[in-house]
C-alpha cells in the first residue's frame, strides 16, 4: 500500500471498516475477527497501529518485528476459523505505522475466544444468535465473486464488452428487439446491484466486463517470469505482469508461456518419421492458466498467481486452496469432481468459450500432455494455494543441455562441454543431434575412436541424419581417409539431396585431391540449388584458376561479385575482387583493370594478407618497386610467408 493510500484511508476516520489503535493488544483479535465477519457487506476491513482515536499520526513506537509476530500469533491461535491478514508496515511522515488488512471471509462465522464478533458502526461487538445464523447464510449462499466492489460504479464496466458478450450468448431474436437501456442490461445480466443507492459491480462482473479490474481487485493480475535455469534463485530472462480482464489475462498469459516454448520434431530409431512434439502443449498451457484465473480465490487480495518458466517444466501457483471434497487424488486421476469456488466467473468464462464443460479442463490438459509424448502434470495442494507443474518434454530439456555444450565447446571448455552432452543424452538417448555435435567435437581434437563411434550412434538412432553423415565426412576427408569420405559424402546427398552444403563440401575435397570432372560437376549441383551463394561460385571459380581456365574462372567470379554485391557483403565482395584481380592478371588483361581490383579490394579489406601479397607481386610486374616492397611488407607483417608464394600469382 502506498503511502496516498494509507492516507486516504485514516482520513476517512473510524467506521465499520476502519480501526485506530496505539499498541498491540491480544484483545484486538475480536475487531479482526469482525472484519472476516463482514457483517456490514465491507468486502475488507482495516487495523491501523499508530494513529490516535482522531486519526493523528503519532507513530507506533514497539518493536515492528515483535509486533507482526504478535498479530499473527493472535489471527492463528485464538481466532476459529484462522486468519490469514495482510501485514503492511509504511513508514509516514517518517513514523512508523502497522496496517492489518483483513478481508470478509467465506469460512465465517470466524469467533475469538470461541465468540462471534461483528462491526456495527465504528464499534465491535457479540453477534446476535440471528446475526450469527445470517453469516453462516451469507458463507453458504453467496460465492466469493458475488461480492459487490464498494468503491467501484456501473461507469467502471466496459460497456462495449458487455455489449459484446450479450450478443454473443444471446439468440439474435432477443437482441435485436431489446429496447432496453444498457444500465438495465447490465442489471438484468446480474453484473451490478444495489448498495447505497448505487449500483455496484461484482467481483465477477469487475473481472470479466471492468475497464481496468486491478484498480479494484489490485493482485487479480498473473505475475510471469522466466527463469534462466531450474530454481528461483536463477536469474531472470523476463518478467511480465500480466493485467486486464480474465479474458485477456489468459490469452496474454498463454501468449508469454509460447513465446519462450519451442516446437519442433524428432526421429527414433522406431521410425524414420519426423514426429511434432511441443516443449509444451498449447491446450494444456492454455487450460492451467485458464483453471488458475477461474478458480483463485479472490477474496485473498494479498496474493497473485504466479507463472513460473523454468528450463525444465512450468509451475502455475494459484490462491485458494481445494474445497467442496475435492482432493488431490481428484486432480491426479482427473475424476470429473469439481467445485467452482467462483461460479459467477466460471459460467460467464464457459459462454465466452475460454474454458470447456466445467470439470473437462484437468482431463484435457492430461490428454495433451500424453498425446505429446511428455510427462504427467503434477499437482501440489496446501491450505492456501494450488500448484500446478508441467514438465518439460524431455527433447526440450535435453536440447538446453546440449546447447550450453556447444557453448562450452566454443568457449574451449571440453570437458565442461563432454559432462553437458552426457547429461543431455541421460534425458533423451536417442537425441542424434546431441551426438552429432559430440563427436564432431571429438573429432576435431583428436578423439578419432570416440568421434567415430559417436557418429555411428547418431545415424543409429536416426539414419536420416544428413548433419552426422557432413561432418563425419569431414572428419575422414581432414585426416586423409578419402574413401570413407567419398561414402559419407555420397550417403549425405542421398539423404538430402537438395542441400548445397553437401554438394559444396564434397566438390572441395574433390578439387584438393586434383579430380577436377568431378569436382566441376558437384559444384554445378550445388550453384544450381543455391545460386544466390557468392561462395559456391566462387569456390568453383577456384576450381578453374587451378586448372588453369582463366576465362571461365572469370565468368564464375563475377557472377559470385554480384551475388555478394546484392548482400552487401563487404568482406565477401574485398575477397572476390582479390581472386578477379588475379586471374586478370593471368589472362594478360590491362594493367589498369587489374589494377583497379587490387585498389577496391585493399579498400574493403586493408588487412587482406593474400590481397597485400597479390598487390605487390603486380606492382614488381609494373617496375614500381618501392611500391611493391611497401605492400610485401605489409602482407608479411599480417602473416604472409614470403618463402611460399600462392599458386596464380606470376612473379
Amino acid at each position: 500500500m502506498d503511502e496516498h493510500e494509507i492516507k486516504s484511508i485514516i482520513s476517512r476516520g473510524e467506521s465499520s471498516n476502519l480501526e485506530f489503535k496505539l499498541s498491540i493488544q491480544r484483545e484486538h483479535g475480536k475487531t479482526l475477527s469482525a472484519f472476516a465477519n463482514g457483517f456490514d457487506g465491507q468486502p475488507k476491513g482495516f487495523l491501523i497501529y499508530g494513529v490516535d482515536n482522531d486519526g493523528n499520526i503519532a507513530g507506533f513506537r514497539g518493536n515492528i518485528d515483535q509486533a507482526q509476530r504478535d498479530i499473527s500469533d493472535t489471527c492463528r491461535q485464538t481466532c476459529q476459523p484462522p486468519l490469514s491478514p495482510v501485514i503492511h508496515t509504511p513508514i509516514i511522515d517518517s513514523k512508523n505505522l502497522i496496517v492489518v488488512e483483513v478481508s470478509r471471509s467465506s469460512s465465517k462465522p470466524h469467533r475469538f475466544d470461541g465468540r462471534c464478533y461483528i462491526r456495527v458502526g465504528s464499534t465491535t461487538r457479540v453477534a446476535t444468535s440471528d446475526e450469527e445464523f445470517t453469516l453462516r447464510g451469507e458463507a453458504l449462499l453467496r460465492s466469493r465473486d458475488d461480492y459487490l466492489i464498494p468503491n467501484a460504479t456501473i461507469e467502471d464496466i466496459d460497456s462495449d464488452k458487455v455489449m459484446a458478450y450479450y450478443r454473443a450468448t444471446r439468440s439474435p431474436d432477443v437482441t435485436s428487439f431489446d429496447k432496453r437501456e444498457l444500465e438495465a442490461i447490465i442489471e438484468a445480466l446480474g453484473l451490478t446491484r444495489e448498495e447505497g443507492g448505487e449500483k455496484r459491480p461484482t467481483i465477477a462482473s469487475m473481472l470479466v466486463f471492468g475497464k481496468n479490474p486491478q484498480k479494484f481487485i489490485k493482485l487479480s493480475s498473473i505475475n510471469a517470469i522466466r527463469f534462466r535455469g531450474d530454481s528461483l534463485a536463477d536469474p531472470h530472462l523476463d518478467r511480465k505482469e500480466i493485467v486486464g480482464t480474465l479474458d485477456e489475462i489468459i490469452s496474454e498469459a498463454a501468449s508469454f508461456v509460447e513465446r519462450f516454448s519451442a516446437i519442433g520434431s524428432t526421429i527414433t530409431s522406431e521410425s524414420i518419421r519426423r514426429v511434432d512434439v511441443s516443449e509444451y502443449p498449447a491446450v494444456a498451457i492454455r487450460e492451467s492458466i485458464a483453471n488458475a484465473v477461474v478458480h483463485r480465490d479472490y477474496l485473498d487480495t494479498g496474493s497473485q498467481i504466479d507463472l513460473y518458466i523454468f528450463d525444465d517444466r512450468i509451475e502455475i501457483r494459484s490462491p485458494g486452496g481445494l474445497g467442496g471434497g475435492v482432493t488431490i487424488d481428484d486432480l491426479e486421476n482427473h475424476t470429473g469432481r469439481r467445485w467452482l469456488r467462483n461460479p459467477e466467473i466460471a459460467g460467464k468464462m464457459y459462454e465466452l468459450k475460454y474454458i470447456e464443460q466445467a470439470g473437462t479442463g484437468i482431463s484435457r490438459m492430461f490428454g495433451a500432455m500424453s498425446s505429446n509424448g511428455s510427462s504427467n502434470p503434477i499437482f501440489e495442494v496446501d491450505l492456501c494455494s494450488v500448484k500446478v507443474v508441467l514438465p518439460a518434454h524431455p527433447l526440450y530439456s535435453a536440447r538446453r543441455k546440449y546447447e550450453e555444450a556447444v557453448l562450452a565447446k566454443n568457449r574451449g571448455e571440453i570437458e565442461i562441454a563432454r559432462k553437458l552432452f552426457s547429461e543431455a543424452l541421460q534425458i533423451e538417448p536417442e537425441y542424434s543431434e546431441a551426438l552429432t555435435a559430440w563427436a564432431t567435437m571429438e573429432g576435431e581434437i583428436g578423439n578419432l575412436v570416440n568421434a567415430r563411434k559417436l557418429f555411428g550412434d547418431a545415424l543409429k538412432f536416426n539414419p536420416i541424419n544428413a548433419s552426422a553423415c557432413l561432418n563425419w565426412a569431414l572428419l575422414e576427408d581432414r585426416i586423409g581417409e578419402t574413401k570413407e569420405a567419398r561414402l559419407k559424402y555420397k550417403l549425405a546427398t542421398e539423404i538430402e539431396p537438395k542441400n548445397p552444403a553437401i554438394w559444396h563440401s564434397w566438390a572441395n575435397m574433390e578439387r584438393r585431391l586434383g579430380n577436377f570432372k568431378k569436382a566441376r560437376e558437384l559444384y554445378m549441383k550445388a550453384t544450381k540449388l543455391q545460386p544466390e551463394s557468392s561462395l559456391n561460385w566462387q569456390s568453383w571459380a577456384h576450381l578453374e584458376m587451378k586448372d588453369e581456365n582463366y576465362a571461365e574462372a572469370e565468368r564464375l567470379l563475377r557472377t559470385a561479385l554480384k551475388q555478394a554485391e546484392i548482400r552487401k557483403d563487404t568482406y565477401l565482395i574485398a575477397w572476390i575482387m582479390c581472386d578477379l584481380a588475379r586471374v586478370l592478371t593471368n589472362m594478360n588483361r590491362p594493367v589498369n583493370e587489374i589494377e583497379h581490383y587490387y585498389v577496391e579490394s585493399l579498400k574493403l579489406n586493408p588487412n587482406s594478407m593474400e590481397a597485400n601479397y597479390g598487390y605487390s607481386v603486380f606492382l614488381r610486374k609494373t617496375k614500381r618497386y618501392d611500391e611493391s616492397d611497401e605492400y610485401k611488407s605489409r602482407a608479411i607483417k599480417l602473416g604472409w610467408n614470403p618463402h611460399h608464394s600462392r599458386k596464380g600469382y606470376r612473379k
